[in-house]
C-alpha cells in the first residue's frame, strides 16, 4: 500500500502495487478491496483527529486568540488518543 487510513488520494494516484507474484491479478478485484470516500470519520481515521486537535491547540496559542485553557485541553485530548 502506498497510503495509509486517511491519507488524500489524488486521481490517477498510485494506492497499491504488487511485486513477486506469480498469480495474475485483475484491478477489479484489487479494487473491490479498497474502499475510497470523500470526507474523514474520527473512528477510521485517528490521525484526523489528531490534525485538528493540534490546530485547535495552535490557534489557541496564537496572540490574536490567547487562551491557553483551550489549548490545554486540546492537548489532553491528543493525549487521549
Amino acid at each position: 500500500m502506498s497510503c495509509a487510513v486517511g491519507d488524500t488520494v489524488l486521481e490517477g494516484a498510485t494506492i497499491m502495487s504488487v511485486s513477486g507474484s506469480s498469480l495474475k491479478l485483475l484491478q477489479a478485484s484489487l479494487s473491490r478491496a479498497l474502499e475510497l470516500r470523500r470526507g474523514h470519520t474520527f473512528a477510521q481515521d485517528t490521525k484526523y483527529a489528531v490534525r485538528l486537535l493540534v490546530n485547535i491547540a495552535i490557534k489557541a496559542l496564537s496572540p490574536a486568540i490567547n487562551d491557553p485553557t483551550t489549548a490545554v485541553q486540546a492537548l489532553d485530548h491528543i493525549e487521549v488518543c
